[in-house]
């Protein structure tokens, strides 16, 4: 297909057939068992070599980069944090932030955490509750992608989700 197709014809096809099979339910399934996403994945880079008219055993990795393209685990981290966000500014209805509590909100007295607002994470004990969006959105509250200079603060999703996507894309290099 790359003979006959230029990359930017190629990229169309791969952002129309490719990634809104990735995209859809990824809040749900993307932190599902690494033997289950890794084929997932392997699939992602042969459909991104194939874009670039790349050899099949080159490294993906500045293909990624040089395309703007977010591999599967990290488009879960993105549509996380924007899940994350989302119940932040309330956006949601409130049926999705029952198992999502802000600190300052859970003690209604003074205490150390009152300063810099955390979510706190639920007590979960097996590895597949771990792998659950309810555990996972209130770590990802509490990490640097949505703490770095506050940008969970912003007002606006469009200024998340570029700041957020470009995170991401710098941890490529």
């Amino acid at each position: 297909a790359s003979k006959y197709l230029n990359k930017a014809t190629l990229l169309m096809l791969y952002n129309s057939f490719v990634l809104p099979y990735l995209r859809y339910g990824n809040i749900i399934w993307g932190k599902a068992a690494s033997v289950h996403v890794s084929r997932l994945f392997v699939l992602q880079k042969r459909a991104v070599r194939i874009v670039c008219g790349a050899h099949f055993l080159a490294h993906t990795n500045p293909l990624f980069l040089d395309n703007r393209i977010l591999k599967i685990h990290d488009l879960n981290t993105y549509l996380c944090a924007q899940f994350v966000f989302k119940i932040y500014h309330n956006i949601f209805p409130s049926a999705f932030s029952l198992p999502f509590h802000i600190t300052p909100l859970v003690h209604p007295h003074q205490t150390r955490a009152i300063t810099n607002t955390t979510a706190r994470i639920p007590y979960c004990r097996t590895s597949q509750r771990q792998k659950t969006i309810a555990i996972h959105a209130p770590k990802l509250f509490n990490s640097d992608i949505c703490r770095k200079d506050d940008i969970i603060k912003s007002h606006s999703l469009t200024h998340f989700k570029k700041s957020v996507f470009e995170q991401i894309i710098q941890s490529y290099r």
